[in-house]
């Protein structure tokens, strides 16, 4: 591992501060199964960017909707932080894709935080309750 990368791994690998959500939902969470290429990581980026694009359409939210989007935004956290901790198994990351990958969660808060103040309604936009 590079200077770069490691400096980047040792600054956000424990930054409760880009753990917001994971901390709320998924506390006891166990790192065991590592992300180890770009296309895993895609998968957690497009579902979670899918799943904000459409609770932007409405002009009302539920609390169930808000809590989908922190959910999925935990997810990502949680992706993120499962690279960051095995950073050795995979050669597929530059300094420059951490960087981005955890500059993308302040991004993420940004927009749920932009959604949150959204009207509220009881009834979800997703078709079911929790």
């Amino acid at each position: 591992m590079d200077k770069e990368i490691k400096d980047i791994v040792d600054k956000y690998k424990d930054d409760n501060e880009l753990k917001k959500f994971s901390n709320k939902y998924y506390s006891e969470f166990v790192y065991s199964e590592p992300i180890k290429t770009k296309q895993d990581m895609n998968k957690a980026t497009m579902g979670l960017d899918a799943t904000l694009n459409y609770f932007d359409e409405f002009e009302k939210l539920s609390n169930d909707d808000i809590e989908v989007m922190e959910r999925r935004v935990a997810e990502y956290e949680l992706a993120v932080f499962k690279l960051l901790n095995n950073i050795d198994e995979t050669t597929e990351y530059t300094a420059y894709d951490l960087r981005m990958l955890t500059e993308h969660i302040s991004q993420y808060y940004k927009q749920l935080e932009s959604l949150n103040k959204k009207e509220r309604t009881l009834e979800s936009q997703i078709g079911y309750n929790f």
